[in-house]
C-alpha cells in the first residue's frame, strides 16, 4: 500500500499538525520572558547551489552550524555516529575505523570499501565530490556548516545521491589578523591541538592557515607486547586557503590540504562460537582474548587542490568554475586472529585513488525566475590490491600451542589449499559527464505565494577496469541517466509554507571486487514522493519543520555471500521493488530566556520483499533493509547563564536514542537499540588582557552512562558471530585562546 494512501499517513500527519498547533497556541510570550533580540538565527544554506534561507528551500534537511559543531565536539563525520542528526546513520566499516558507512533514511551501502562500487550518500567538501569512503573519518580543518540533505538529490548533486547528500562548507579567510588555538585532553590519553590563523588582507588577497593534530590510545588492550592496542589513532592535517578579491566582479579562491590518519582496527569480539573452539566474549571487552600479533595500524593519506573562480557578469548573471584534484593512498591492515577459526589471518589492502573534476555553473535571475545551468565532468582512477596472509600453523597443530601468533605471516595456506593464495588486484576507471539545469518560478498569480522548482540532470557514465590475477577478464559498463525533480511550495503566511516534491536519483552500477566472475550489476534507481511543512512562530522563537515521504527503489543493490565460500560475494539488483516510507520532524525553540531546545525524530518503515538468490538457484530468500531503525530521535538542551564578571557560562546536554537495526541485508546481523547521553559546560569570553584577547574553557563527557552497544559485526554461517562495540564513556577538557 502506498504510504500516502495508508491510515498511518493521516494519523501521523494529524499528530504532527496537532503538535504544531499546540506548540504555537500554548506558547505565551509573557511566560517565555524573551527579549526582542532573542530569536533563532536564520539558517543560510546552498542546497540548491545558491545561498538562500533553509526555511525557503523545499528540501528536507538538517544543518549544523560552526557553533553547534564546537558545542557538541563534532570534529569529523565519524562523530556524527552518536546520532546528532536522527535521519543520518554513520558507522565504521567492519573493523576499519577510518572507512565510514553513511546512510540517510535507511539507504546505505553494503560495502563502501570497494574500488568498483559506490555509496548511496554523496559527500561534498566545498562543492567537491568525494566518491571513496576511505578516510572520511579525517578531522575537519575549520567548518562553517554541515548540511545533510534527506532524500534523493540526483538533479543538483548527481550520481550516488540516492539516499541524500552531506555537504560540508569550510570557513573562508577573513582578511583580518586572528589566531585561535585549542588544546584538548581526554580519557585514554587523548591529546588534541587545533590552530586557525587568519592573516591581514594584502592587495585584496586573504590568507588562512589551519592545522589539526589529535591522538588517542586504544581502549581495548592488546596483551601482545610491543603491539598496537585496538581503537588507537593519530590524526594530523593542514590546510592553506587563499581568497583573492580582484574587483567587484571577479573573485578567485584556492585551497590546498593534506592529511594523514594512522588508526588500529576496531576489535572483533566473539559473540557466538558454534564450534566451541573459542571462548565467547559477553559485553564490551577492555582487553583481547589472547595476544594478537602483528597488529599494524592502517594508514590513510590524502592530498587535494581546489580552485574556484566566481565572476559576476552582470547584476543578475554570474558564472562559477570549480576545479579540483584529489588523491588518496590507503593502506588497511587488519588481523582476524581468532574470529574465523584461523590461528592467524591478516588481510592487507592497498588502495590508491586519484580524481579530478571540473564544473561550470551559470546562474541568474529575471523577473519571476531564478535559474542555474551547469556542466560537470569527473574522472577517477583506482588501484586496489588485497593480500590474504595466513600462518603456517593456523590451528597450532605444528607447535602444539593453539592460537599461536602469526610470526612471520605468509600467504601459504598450508592446511586449507596446499597452494599459494594470489593477491587480488583490481584496476578501475570511472568517467562521468553531466548537464543539469534548475529553475525556480514565482509567478505574480496567487500574490507570489506559489513557487515551482524544476530540475533535470542528464548523466553519461563509463566504468571500466580489470582484475589482474586469475584471468578474470575486463569489465566495461556504460550507462545514461535522466533525473528530473519538481517541487511546488505555497507560502501560507510569512513564516509558514508547505511543499510537495517528487525527486529521483541513481546509484552507479559496477562489479563486486569479491565476485568470482566479476559479474556486472545495473544501476539502482530511486524516486521519492514527499510532503513537507516549514514554519516559524512567535517572532522566530519556535521553528518546526516536518515531512512525510515514500521512497521506491528499483534494482536495489543486495550483497549475497556464496554459502560454500563466504569470501565470495556477489552484488545483485533486487528483482522486486523495495519501498521505504517514513516521517521526520525538527522542533527548535527558545523555551525561556537563555534556554533553547532542539528535538529531532525520524520514523522509517521499510518493505523488502523476498528476492531470488542467484547463488542458491534463484531460490526466494529473506533479506532486510540495513541501517533502517524504525524509530530514532535526539533531544538537545542549551542554556546560557546570566553574564558573570569574568565571562559567560553555558551548558549543553543531549540525548540520542534509536531502536535496533541490521548492519547488513543479512537477517543474521542484527544491531542494538541504545540511548546515549552527552554533556558539556563552557566558560567563554574570559578576558586575558585589556585587549580583545579571550579565553574559553570547556569540560565535556560523551556516553555519560557508559552504554554498551554494537555498531557493526559479521556473521560466518555455522562458525562464528562477531561484533564491534562503540567506545565507552569518555571525558575531557578543552581550552581555547583567541587573539
Amino acid at each position: 500500500m502506498n504510504f500516502f494512501q495508508s491510515p498511518r499517513y493521516f494519523l501521523l500527519a494529524g499528530l504532527l499538525g496537532a503538535s504544531l498547533y499546540t506548540t504555537a497556541s500554548n506558547a505565551d510570550p509573557d511566560h517565555l520572558t524573551i527579549t526582542q533580540g532573542d530569536q533563532l538565527e536564520e539558517v543560510i544554506v546552498t542546497a540548491q547551489r545558491r545561498e538562500q534561507s533553509a526555511q525557503e528551500t523545499p528540501i528536507a534537511m538538517s544543518v549544523l552550524s560552526a557553533a553547534q559543531l564546537t558545542t557538541q565536539r563534532i570534529h569529523s563525520l565519524s562523530d556524527l555516529a552518536t546520532g546528532t542528526i536522527s535521519s543520518l546513520k554513520v558507522m565504521p566499516w567492519t573493523n576499519t575505523p577510518t572507512t565510514l558507512v553513511l546512510a540517510i533514511r535507511g539507504n546505505g551501502p553494503g560495502d563502501p570499501a570497494q574500488a568498483t562500487r559506490d555509496g548511496s550518500v554523496a559527500v561534498y567538501i566545498d562543492e567537491v565530490y568525494l566518491p571513496r569512503a576511505q578516510g572520511l573519518a579525517v578531522e575537519f580543518a575549520d567548518v562553517e556548516r554541515i548540511e545533510v540533505l534527506q532524500g534523493p538529490q540526483g538533479t543538483l548533486f548527481g550520481r550516488n545521491a540516492t539516499g541524500g547528500a552531506v555537504s560540508i562548507t569550510s570557513k573562508k579567510p577573513t582578511g583580518k589578523w586572528g589566531l585561535e588555538q585549542t588544546f584538548g585532553i581526554g580519557r585514554f590519553d587523548e591529546k588534541r591541538s587545533v590552530t586557525h590563523l587568519n592573516l591581514p588582507e594584502v592587495s585584496g588577497l586573504r590568507t588562512k592557515v589551519d592545522y589539526v593534530y589529535s591522538e588517542r590510545d586504544g581502549w581495548v588492550d592488546n596483551t601482545a607486547p610491543n603491539e598496537e592496542d585496538y581503537n588507537a589513532y593519530r590524526k594530523q592535517g593542514g590546510k592553506i586557503s587563499f581568497d583573492w578579491h580582484l574587483n567587484e566582479q571577479l573573485n578567485i579562491s584556492y585551497a590546498y590540504d593534506k592529511s594523514k590518519i594512522e588508526a588500529s582496527q576496531n576489535y572483533f569480539q566473539v559473540e557466538r562460537d558454534f564450534g566451541g573452539a573459542l571462548e565467547e566474549e559477553d559485553g564490551r571487552q577492555s582487553k583481547t582474548r589472547f595476544p594478537v600479533t602483528p597488529l599494524d595500524p592502517s594508514i590513510t593519506e590524502h592530498e587535494s587542490h581546489n580552485a574556484v573562480v566566481s565572476w559576476s557578469i552582470s547584476d543578475t548573471i554570474s558564472l562559477k568554475s570549480i576545479s579540483a584534484y584529489r588523491d588518496l593512498d590507503d593502506e588497511a591492515r587488519n588481523n582476524y586472529a581468532g574470529t574465523a577459526y584461523f590461528n592467524g589471518f591478516v588481510e592487507e589492502v592497498d588502495r590508491y585513488q586519484s580524481q579530478w573534476s571540473q564544473e561550470f555553473r551559470l546562474a541568474g535571475s529575471k523577473e519571476a525566475i531564478d535559474w542555474a545551468v551547469g556542466i560537470f565532468h569527473f574522472d577517477e582512477d583506482t588501484d586496489e590490491t588485497i593480500r590474504s596472509l595466513y600462518s603456517l600453523d593456523q590451528f597450532g597443530i605444528v607447535t602444539g600451542i593453539p592460537l599461536t601468533p602469526i610470526i612471520p605471516p605468509t600467504n601459504f595456506d598450508y592446511l586449507a589449499t596446499n597452494s599459494v593464495t594470489p593477491d587480488r588486484r583490481i584496476l578501475a576507471d570511472t568517467t562521468v559527464s553531466a548537464l543539469y539545469g534548475t529553475m525556480t518560478w514565482t509567478p505574480d498569480a496567487f500574490q507570489q505565494k506559489v513557487k515551482t522548482d524544476i530540475g533535470i540532470r542528464y548523466s553519461k557514465e563509463e566504468k571500466s577496469g580489470r582484475r589482474v590475477e586469475g584471468g578474470s577478464g575486463d569489465f566495461d559498463i556504460n550507462s545514461e541517466q535522466l533525473n528530473p525533480s519538481i517541487a511546488i511550495s505555497y507560502q501560507w503566511l510569512d513564516d509558514l509554507s508547505t511543499y510537495f516534491k517528487w525527486s529521483t536519483a541513481y546509484r552507479a552500477g559496477g562489479v563486486n571486487s569479491r565476485s568470482a566472475t566479476l559479474t556486472p550489476f545495473d544501476e539502482e534507481e530511486v524516486s521519492t514522493t514527499e510532503i513537507g511543512l516549514k514554519s516559524e512562530w512567535l517572532n522566530r522563537r519556535i521553528r518546526f519543520n516536518t515531512s512525510v515521504f515514500s521512497t521506491d527503489y528499483e534494482g536495489m543493490f543486495i550483497d549475497v555471500a556464496d554459502p560454500s565460500n563466504i569470501t565470495v560475494v556477489e552484488t545483485i539488483n533486487a528483482e522486486n521493488d523495495v519501498t521505504v516510507e517514513g516521517a521526520e520532524f525538527t522542533l527548535t525553540a527558545i523555551a525561556t530566556k537563555g534556554l533553547s531546545v532542539t528535538l529531532n525524530y525520524t520514523y522509517l518503515d521499510g518493505d523488502m520483499p523476498l528476492q531470488p538468490n542467484p547463488l542458491q538457484g534463484n531460490e526466494l530468500q529473506s533479506f532486510v533493509l540495513s541501517q533502517t531503525p524504525r524509530h530514532s530521535g535526539s533531544l538537545a538542551l542549551d542554556y546560557t547563564f546570566a553574564p558573570l564578571s569574568f565571562g559567560t557560562l553555558s551548558a549543553h546536554f543531549d540525548i540520542f536514542s534509536t531502536s535496533d537495526y541490521n548492519y547488513f541485508p543479512d537477517i543474521s546481523a542484527p544491531g542494538d537499540s541504545y540511548t546515549l547521553y552527552n554533556a558539556n559546560i563552557t566558560l567563554t569570553e574570559i578576558p586575558i588582557s585589556n585587549s580583545k584577547d579571550v579565553l574559553e574553557i570547556r569540560g565535556w563527557v560523551k556516553n555519560l552512562t557508559d552504554e554498551e552497544y554494537r555498531v557493526n559485526g559479521l556473521h560466518f554461517p555455522g562458525a562464528l558471530t562477531n561484533a564491534v562495540y562503540a567506545e565507552p564513556r569518555t571525558a575531557g577538557a578543552d581550552i581555547t585562546f583567541r587573539f
